[in-house]
């Protein structure tokens, strides 16, 4: 409860300077500080507060009417803490809207922008080719050959592979990783790329196969397998 001590000290100093009703209502959410998502239920939890007392919270947005949050027998209440869940559509964007009014009839509005993301990105891969490397040997030519200079064998051996490609997201991609198995362990690598909504890359790994793995700005993800 540490983040709610800077809220009672503002709350407390604005009961010292006014002796007449001049300001309006304080508000402030806690939970979420706005954002995208992937939950189709976001929890939003904050606090409205007036040193003459409380008579409205209020709470509407462009996808359901507006809804009273403060009791009746709360009413009057300097301090009051309110709690309720947006159920989002699948995909797109929702903007709350929070009005605290007190006993005067003034008011504070705050604004909550919410996205909701419930869609997976998207990876394209363009090209996964081998790393090759060679080794080379000199030997002897055959007993009773007609070239007696020494033969150079070249001796291609794989060092991995190269993978190039996308990923895309709608809401911005947040990271991209792969992933490989090496020496019996699990082994992953996050990209330092940019954030955006298509992010190119490009990696080598010392492997055959690896998986790309894709993570919006909501958290939703999808691997590929490169090989």
């Amino acid at each position: 409860m540490r983040w709610l001590l800077p809220i009672l000290f503002l709350f407390a100093l604005t009961s010292c300077v006014r002796s007449n009703d001049t300001l309006s209502p304080l508000l402030s959410v806690v939970q979420p500080q706005g954002g995208v998502f992937k939950d189709r239920k976001v929890r939003v939890v904050g606090y409205a507060m007036d040193d003459t007392g409380l008579s409205s919270v209020r709470v509407k947005s462009n996808i359901q009417k507006e809804t009273e949050l403060l009791p009746e027998k709360e009413r009057g209440d300097k301090l009051y803490q309110f709690s309720f869940i947006v159920n989002t559509p699948q995909s797109g964007q929702v903007e709350l809207t929070i009005t605290a009014t007190d006993l005067s009839g003034r008011s504070r509005e705050m604004k909550l922008p919410l996205v909701l993301d419930a869609r997976q990105p998207q990876i394209r891969l363009e090209r996964t080719e081998p790393i090759v490397e060679y080794t080379t040997r000199t030997v002897a030519p055959p007993p009773g050959s007609e070239n007696q200079e020494p033969i150079v064998e070249r001796t291609p051996v794989n060092k991995g592979i190269r993978i190039t490609g996308r990923a895309l997201d709608d809401t911005g991609v947040d990271k991209v990783v792969v992933q490989y198995q090496q020496g019996g362990k699990t082994l992953y690598n996050t990209l330092s790329l940019p954030k955006g909504k298509e992010v190119p890359f490009y990696v080598e790994v010392p492997v055959r196969s690896a998986t790309i793995i894709a993570v919006d700005a909501a958290g939703n993800r999808i691997s590929v397998q490169a090989r």
